[in-house]
């Protein structure tokens, strides 16, 4: 008899919980496992990345706090079900009704952010509390609780005390999949237009935490060295119109081109002579992961938590200190001038490969 598993999120949007929910859904649907996926929010899903025989169940709420109801109903409608649920505020949503309401559920939590950073920016106490108490008396009635990397899973178990029900799981790329996406016919023009130029690429969200300015001042500092660049940043978010505005007041609009969230990033990646990560805090950068797989140059914010301990503490691409304009400026240089010999990348890239990633997931799951 195949097991029913249901996969909760808030919304099935870009972002690196949405595609690991999207690559969990659709590989455990290819083994024999019973799938749906719940949305609980409004949003722009991306369903149509889903395999046909995933069930869909379109909530549609404004707010996750409104759906508690709705969710009841759906666990209690599911015998022995198997829930992994993602996102902080709907974990302990999930948490609470199964505990309280005595469901007797299996649920797996997959935590994508660290308490203090997801507060960080918070100026109020009363919600930082309630939060955080919120947090420490449901998450001990998870069956395990799902960290991306090893350095997170320490810092999880120091702050809940359950040593035993927190592990790790490397949030996993499919690299079949994307070797065979970056050899696409089809080459975008920007990439055409610009053969002769050294290409940059930035992947990631455009919001604060990514700290797109460091990079653009950086930037600007490296074209008055050298002239045959470009940047190009993959991704949308909040701080689009005013990273734009800050490109045009540097004159830089020919120079850095914002290209919002493309298909097909792989190809991007595959002819592009240096990656950067520069974001001011980092639980697991897939698109780091993901750059790996093509040994290109790499060059990253020493932030926390994920990109030392993803290479290696600098063996399979270079580290640079957070909100440092100056040295990121002389890295980039020096890593697009000197055509630096490029390591074996995707040896590592490896290690977090869907099929390493997706044993330990059924092994939870038939455990």
């Amino acid at each position: 008899m195949k097991k029913s598993i249901l996969f909760f999120i808030p919304k099935l949007e870009t972002g690196g919980a949405e595609n690991l929910i999207i690559k969990l859904a659709n590989y455990l649907s290819n083994k024999n496992y019973k799938i749906s996926v719940i949305t609980i929010t409004k949003g722009k899903h991306r369903f149509e990345l889903l395999n046909d025989n995933i069930k869909i169940i379109e909530l549609d709420y404004s707010r996750t706090l409104y759906s508690f109801f709705s969710i009841i109903k759906i666990i209690k409608n599911h015998r022995d079900v198997i829930i992994f649920s993602v996102l902080r505020h709907l974990n302990i949503l999930i948490l609470f009704a199964n505990f309280f309401l005595l469901l007797k559920k299996k649920i797996f939590i997959i935590e994508v952010s660290l308490l203090k950073n997801h507060l960080k920016h918070n100026k109020k106490f009363i919600y930082y509390f309630i939060y955080s108490f919120l947090t420490l008396i449901t998450y001990p009635f998870a069956n395990k609780i799902i960290a991306p990397s090893k350095l997170s899973t320490k810092i999880l178990q120091k702050n809940f005390l359950l040593k035993k029900k927190i592990t790790h799981i490397y949030n996993p790329i499919n690299i079949k999949k994307i070797l065979e996406l970056s050899n696409a016919k089809f080459v975008p023009k920007i990439l055409e237009q610009n053969k002769h130029n050294q290409i940059i690429i930035s992947i990631g969200r455009l919001t604060w935490e990514k700290d797109y300015i460091t990079l653009i001042n950086s930037f600007d500092h490296v074209t008055k060295k050298i002239k045959n660049v470009i940047l190009i940043i993959l991704g949308d978010g909040k701080d689009k119109d005013y990273l734009r505005d800050f490109i045009y007041k540097k004159k830089l609009q020919d120079k850095i081109f914002l290209l919002g969230n493309v298909d097909n990033p792989y190809v991007y990646l595959k002819n592009c002579d240096l990656y950067v990560l520069h974001s001011i805090s980092e639980l697991f950068p897939t698109s780091l992961v993901e750059s790996l797989v093509f040994n290109t140059n790499i060059l990253s914010t020493n932030c926390d938590y994920g990109p030392s301990e993803i290479l290696e503490n600098g063996k399979w691409g270079h580290l640079t200190p957070v909100k440092n304009s100056k040295l990121m400026t002389d890295n980039i240089i020096n890593l697009i001038s000197n055509n630096n010999k490029r390591n074996n990348n995707l040896k590592r890239a490896h290690d977090f490969d869907l099929e390493v990633s997706m044993k330990r997931y059924i092994k939870l799951i038939e455990g």
